[in-house]
């Protein structure tokens, strides 16, 4: 019978509880000396088995009265809530921490947008002795290729998700439309971001003007912290380090590689100081309606205008691109179908800047990593570059990456329309140009724009540009490509994801509660038992079932419990007070046929006392216990509600 308490009793706790009832029933004397009641003695059950004080509702009125009992009810809610306390504040979980402030190193191998080297360092079985001249473009332009491609059909795919879902009142705006996305070494998600550093809108520019206008700028974050935290140097335990259970995240002052797009609508009249006459092109830059908005002029011979070859055909694009180094941008002409515009054209340049306003994020987790950027007012810009660096030139041009992107537009295919090919990469993108039904310039909620594509078509030039770069504005190195990398510092912040007890939910402090009660009472408990068990030893528990039965057992039948036979104690019954009582024989009996005879414990009710004063002689006499079951039956008035159950259990 005692196995189960074995099992189900939670210590200390229910230790106590069976020590204090077994002393009030073995004292004499006032207060709780004068024993325990059938109520108080379920007191421990409640703790063993809290659901009793619902199936034995009518004891708790009777115990729970008492000081004692009120703690025991306590003690029943904090041992009942205990484990779900434990769970949420103490077991451990995995949760981020809180950020620290480091500075990081990484190494610079190179400046940023560096053409030679990227050709250099292309992964290709093919060496240089085979094709010495173009071996390592070659293989770029596959790379860009590659990856512009699958970036691109990433993005439409989540502009098709977007447009499903009709979430058009979101991307009625640049902010709320899709992101551009890139891919980092197969297994890191890379995440841009469309800014607007100069309070660009598409509607209002292109009213101001009488054409398309579209300004688009789009940031990327710095790859190189992503080779920078995976630096042993700076200590960061990687997912695999902690058996694929930990996370990070990095927060990196960096500037953000951007791609600045500037689309703008010309008629052919406008367009022809632009094409290539039949001679070969023009010994000077031509003076056009859009030389502001572009820049071009002969005073800035940097930045000549673009000559075109030729018009294009429908649905067709082709580029320019100077050979000399020294002008910045790459320009593309697109015709778009007649169902658009008719016989207007749009002439878009790219050109590379590094934002100084941006912060890069780096998320490691075991299933894959994810570098955003965040820029201006993003909650997520905690640490812009400018904060580390407030002299920084708010818009930097890199003209290195011209060559970058010369070889970008001509891996993608959109170089075509010269000779009317009819591309599909080139059809897509002129069906892009945002123009309304009334020729009015506005972004299309359902549809991206032209210069939004070419900035994602482009975005991975930014990311593979900056994969060795530095972690600052400038390159502050004689050599473009450094024989032996060099370390940069920068400042970042840290965030580890391990293993940590406390609360998730605001709402879970109130379990502070339970686990203090816990400890307070298990405290308060040991203290009792170590005093009580010092000073008198530990007593015999007669709550305990084999022992309860052992003495009850041997006790003639009382009148008290008349009734409770069979059906257990009920109503004023639990209430009453028993005591552990010891009968010492007499003398003249202690040895009866030369066996002798030891002192007998037994039960007794406190009204059983005939011997107390306040009973009067009539009273006394009604106790009297009866001396057999057969006296004890004669004199039973009270029926037991079990005796139909047994008659119908027992046949």
């Amino acid at each position: 019978m005692s196995v189960r308490f074995w099992i189900t009793q939670p210590g200390t706790l229910i230790t106590h509880w069976k020590e204090v009832l077994s002393r009030w029933a073995f004292a004499k004397g006032s207060g709780h000396g004068e024993g325990i009641s059938i109520a108080e003695m379920s007191m421990r059950s409640w703790i063993m088995q809290p659901g009793t004080l619902i199936t034995h509702w009518r004891t708790v009125k009777y115990a729970a009265i008492t000081l004692v009992g009120g703690l025991a009810l306590v003690a029943t809610l904090a041992a009942t809530f205990y484990t779900t306390a434990a769970e949420a504040l103490v077991a451990p979980k995995l949760r981020f921490g809180p950020q620290q402030e480091r500075v990081l190193l990484g190494t610079v191998a190179t400046s940023f947008a560096n053409a030679k080297y990227l050709s250099k360092n292309c992964k290709t079985p093919v060496s240089e002795d085979q094709d010495p001249e173009e071996g390592g473009r070659t293989c770029l332009q596959v790379e860009y290729a590659g990856q512009s491609y699958h970036d691109f059909k990433t993005w439409l795919a989540d502009w098709s998700e977007t447009v499903l879902l009709g979430n058009n009142t979101s991307t009625s705006s640049l902010d709320g439309r899709p992101q551009p996305v890139a891919m980092l070494h197969d297994n890191t998600t890379v995440t841009g971001q469309w800014i607007s550093s100069g309070k660009e809108n598409i509607t209002a520019d292109s009213a101001a003007r009488g054409r398309l206008v579209q300004d688009v700028t789009m940031a990327m974050p710095h790859a190189n912290v992503f080779n920078a935290v995976m630096n042993p140097a700076n200590r960061i335990l990687q997912p695999q380090d902690l058996q694929g259970q930990g996370e990070y995240e990095i927060s990196a002052s960096t500037p953000a590689p951007a791609l600045k797009v500037l689309c703008v609508s010309l008629n052919a009249t406008e367009l022809s100081p632009l094409i290539e006459t039949d001679g070969g092109p023009r010994p000077f830059s031509p003076q056009t309606v859009v030389d502001e908005l572009f820049g071009f002029g002969n005073e800035s011979p940097q930045e000549p205008a673009p000559q075109f070859r030729k018009i294009p055909f429908k649905y067709n694009t082709i580029h320019n691109i100077s050979e000399p180094w020294g002008p910045s941008a790459v320009y593309l002409l697109a015709t778009p179908p007649p169902s658009l515009w008719t016989e207007i054209y749009v002439l878009c340049s790219l050109r590379a800047t590094q934002y100084p306003y941006c912060t890069t994020k780096y998320h490691a987790a075991q299933s894959g990593g994810q570098l955003s950027v965040h820029c201006d007012d993003s909650p997520d810009n905690t640490m812009p570059y400018i904060r580390s660096n407030p002299s920084a030139t708010p818009v930097s041009i890199v003209p290195d990456w011209k060559d970058v992107g010369s070889e970008w537009i001509r891996s993608t295919g959109l170089t075509q329309g010269v000779s009317d090919a009819n591309a599909s990469i080139a059809r897509l993108v002129t069906q892009m140009v945002p123009i309304n039904d009334k020729q009015i310039p506005v972004l299309n909620p359902n549809l991206p724009s032209i210069a939004e594509a070419l900035a994602v078509l482009a975005g991975c030039t930014l990311v593979m540009s900056s994969a060795h770069a530095p972690f600052v504005p400038y390159y502050n190195y004689t050599i473009n490509i450094l024989e032996s990398p060099q370390t940069q510092y920068f400042n970042a912040s840290l965030r580890y994801k391990d293993y940590a007890s406390g609360a998730n939910h605001d709402w879970q402090d109130m379990f502070y509660v339970i686990l203090f009660l816990v400890f307070a009472i298990n405290v308060f408990s040991l203290i009792y038992l170590i005093k009580q068990v010092c000073g008198d030893g530990q007593v015999t528990d007669y709550t305990e079932p084999e022992n309860l039965f052992a003495i009850a057992n041997l006790i003639p039948p009382n009148h008290i419990l008349q009734g409770a036979c069979g059906g257990g104690p009920r109503g004023g019954m639990l209430g009453k007070k028993w005591r552990v009582d010891m009968k010492n024989p007499d003398d003249t009996q202690s040895i009866t046929h030369g066996m002798r005879r030891h002192p007998h414990f037994y039960v007794k009710c406190v009204e059983d006392d005939l011997g107390s004063p306040e009973v009067s002689g009539k009273e006394r006499k009604r106790r009297i216990r009866p001396k057999s079951i057969g006296q004890w039956y004669m004199m039973d008035q009270a029926e037991s509600p079990a005796i139909e159950q047994y008659r119908r259990l027992t046949g």
